[in-house]
């Protein structure tokens, strides 16, 4: 989906919050909740800025 958007010309963003040994995906997969909730806070802050630019 997202090489198709991309292709398009629609602007993509591809990114995570997630730490190299959470182990996405695997049985065992983590996430650690005070790097979500840092991580929505960074994003939102994000969105913030980019709606100022428009």
């Amino acid at each position: 989906m997202v090489p198709a958007l991309a292709s398009a010309g629609a602007p993509v963003i591809l990114t995570g919050i997630g730490l190299p040994d959470d182990r996405l995906h695997a049985p065992n997969e983590k996430l650690d909740l005070k790097q979500l909730w840092d991580g929505l806070k960074v994003f939102g802050r994000f969105y913030e800025l980019l709606g100022e630019s428009r």
